[in-house]
């Protein structure tokens, strides 16, 4: 290395020293002066750097208008001090201006890394600012250290080391926010082949010295896996045991809010809240308020959730990425809880919320809430995309000090069986024990059996039950056993069917509640080498012991064609009929037509009708234009209609074109014509990239 290199490398770790320094909170503007003393230090080594910047006007109307202007600048910066270390700086500016109120935000970053055979060292820290005009400047930072094994040698374990602070505070005087937590994790992952073992510690301590109170999570976890085959894969083994315990411990004032731990996080839209899972979100409870993990879109039923595992909530936060408070007013939300995560009772309609822009979140005051699955859904939503980061759940206090443990035991074991080349059995059973102080305790048993039969393709038996228990010590016992028979046919190489039947029972402290029935059919076919179908057809039935039995009839029948070969057609016909205590009957089709005669111009329309009681009959037709003239420029155009009690309208178009390599425009705007309101806006957004 020559002497000015070395020269350049001692003033990177030298700004390396004060960026520590900055982390600790010593200067709170030395991270900004810091990442431009990066960017000419890196940009002297000739190492690369990107920047980044985006303008945004938009205009928005009904009735009166709203304008606002978004800026955007990014900075990125990397250099190769050696082959082993590495520097990376990023700097962030973002400003967004609506009808003179003013958010900014500034985001910096530094990374230092030594990477080698043995081992991977990386120090890394950041500092937010926020400006609002209307309320409180938020300033955090926070800093990380982690160390991690390298190696790659066999019976060798991997090992994790991390260590990181974290500050929040805003520029009130007293303070409205002022909080500090650290944390440490160490973590080993050993891999024996057949056996495979996993152990992680977790510590955090938090104080708020605005509400003076501190809590603290200490958190152990561990896993024992083993797995083999034997007899030429003709029985394979599989085992696990889990461990996990929690505890943790809160000190403040009475009626303080303090966290509930949340066991996993869910997300999904789903136009009936009341009924099916959702899909598992763990970014929702990953304690990163920056990251987005989902978008709730205009219009759509979105739901967000968590498993407590009846502990005690009467407080919610949802964060968001951006400053939302503007859009806040336009959310309706309604609250739902469940025992199961599958079937949900309404617990609250249109919950009081309301929007804390300088820790940007929503902020919910709840019924107090025991029970495993919670969620929120929304019922109104506003014109543009808005995304959430992070769900806190919380619980005001009733002591000064308050300590709680959770301990939890789960055991997993998977048997299968190649009886035949042609006959298999599987089997599985999940043993669950929760230990909740203060709370109440819990064990589940869920076991699954499994018979197939395959010796044709035109005849393939399956067998299957399950039983679902659920013991609790402060409630009612639960029990679910399914049993199901399913024959799979092929007879004709363009013809596939199913045929099944399944029995449902659910108890209740060992008395049964409900029994359902269900028998389908389903089948599809290629009636000609442009012509593919399938029929689906249903029949249920549910008896209640206390309450009117119902009956479910169904039936979908699609059509797929290609009328030529630059016209595709898809047709759906659907049937339902419910007899319970309220009867209800429905019909409806859908058809989908899309036309590309070349590259550059495609059609598609979709038109849909669907035939309810006289009141709730709604017809909807979306055609889209897509023009390509050359590869540089898109020209979208869209026009919607839509009818159930009232009339509705829609207009929108969308361009972009990339002038170059570096720049690029796009202009989007949309025109509705409702019953009761017109809305529209028209935005445009310059991008430039280096």
């Amino acid at each position: 290395m020559g002497k000015e290199k070395f020269k350049e490398v001692s003033r990177l770790c030298t700004s390396l020293l004060f960026f520590l320094g900055w982390a600790r909170g010593i200067c709170s503007w030395g991270m900004l002066i810091l990442s431009v003393t990066l960017v000419w230090n890196i940009a002297a080594l000739a190492d690369p750097i990107s920047l980044y910047g985006n303008w945004q006007y938009q205009k928005t109307g009904n009735g009166e208008s709203l304008e606002s202007f978004r800026q955007n600048y990014n900075v990125d910066v990397e250099s190769e001090i050696t082959e082993a270390m590495t520097l990376e700086g990023s700097v962030r500016y973002n400003r967004d201006w609506t009808e003179g109120r003013v958010n900014e935000l500034l985001y910096s970053t530094l990374d230092f890394m030594i990477n080698n055979d043995i081992f991977r060292f990386d120090l890394s820290g950041t500092t937010t600012e926020r400006m609002n005009s209307e309320a409180a400047n938020m300033s955090d930072r926070s800093w990380d250290t982690n160390l991690y094994s390298t190696w790659r040698r066999d019976w060798w374990p991997d090992f994790r080391l991390s260590y990181g602070e974290e500050y929040s505070s805003d520029d009130q005087s007293p303070h409205i926010v002022d909080t500090d937590s650290s944390n440490i994790q160490f973590d080993t992952d050993w891999d024996l082949g057949m056996v495979r073992a996993f152990y992680n510690y977790f510590c955090n301590e938090g104080k708020d010295r605005v509400a003076d109170s501190k809590d603290t999570t200490d958190n152990h976890f561990a896993r024992l896996e083993i797995k083999n085959s034997f007899w030429d894969n003709r029985f394979t083994f599989g085992f696990s045991e889990q461990y996990s315990n929690i505890k943790q411990e809160f000190m403040g004032p009475v009626g303080t809010p303090r966290p509930v731990t949340a066991f996993q996080g869910f997300s999904g839209v789903l136009y009936d809240p009341s009924h099916d899972t959702l899909q598992e979100n763990s970014r929702l409870i990953n304690r990163d308020v920056h990251t987005e993990a989902l978008e709730i879109q205009p219009d759509e039923k979105e739901n967000i959730g968590v498993r407590v595992d009846c502990q005690d909530v009467d407080m919610i936060y949802l964060y968001t990425v951006d400053n939302s408070s503007r859009v806040a007013r336009d959310f309706h939300w309604d609250l739902y809880f469940s025992d199961n995560g599958a079937d949900w009772d309404l617990n609250a309609t249109g919950i009081h919320h309301s929007y804390n822009s300088s820790l940007l979140r929503f902020e919910f005051d709840i019924p107090k809430v025991k029970k495993d699955y919670i969620k929120l859904v929304t019922v109104q939503t506003p014109e543009e995309a808005v995304s959430i980061s992070e769900m806190d759940v919380l619980c005001r206090t009733e002591s000064k000090k308050e300590e709680s443990t959770y301990e939890n035991f789960h055991t997993d074991v998977h048997l299968g069986f190649r009886l035949t080349t042609d006959l298999n059995m599987n089997y599985s059973l999940l043993l669950e024990t929760g230990k909740m102080d203060p709370g109440s305790d819990r064990d589940r048993r869920n076991q699954t059996g499994i018979l197939s039969w395959t010796p044709s393709r035109y005849f393939a038996p399956s067998l299957s039950a399950s039983e679902n228990r659920q013991d609790y010590e402060d409630q009612p016992n639960t029990v679910s056993r399914s049993y199901s028979f399913m024959i799979a046919s092929a007879p004709l190489s363009t013809l596939d069917l199913s045929i099944g039947a399944t029995r449902n029972e659910n108890y209740e402290d060992d008395d049964r509640q409900s029994t359902t029935h269900n028998y389908t059919l389903y089948t599809t076919a290629v009636l000609f080498p442009d012509l593919n179908s399938s029929l689906d057809l249903l029949y249920g039935t549910t008896d209640y012991v206390d309450g009117e039995d119902s009956r479910t009839y169904g039936a979908q029948c699609t059509v797929t064609a290609r009328l030529s070969p630059e016209l595709t057609a898809d047709l759906t016909g659907e049937y339902n009929k419910n007899k319970a205590e309220t009867d209800s009957e429905s019909m409806g089709g859908i058809l989908i037509l899309n036309w590309r005669p070349s590259d550059i111009f495609s059609l598609r329309g979709c038109g849909s009708r669907t035939w309810e009681k006289e009141d709730d009959d709604t017809t909807n037709f979306h055609l889209i234009l897509s023009l390509g003239p050359t590869h540089k420029i898109q020209l979208n155009l869209g026009y919607l209609y839509a009818y159930t009690t009232s009339t509705t309208q829609k207009y929108n178009f969308f361009w972009s074109w990339m002038v170059n390599q570096i720049f690029s425009v796009n202009v989007n705007g949309s025109y509705q014509i409702a019953e009761k309101d017109e809305p529209w806006s028209i935005s445009g957004q310059l991008i430039a990239r280096f």
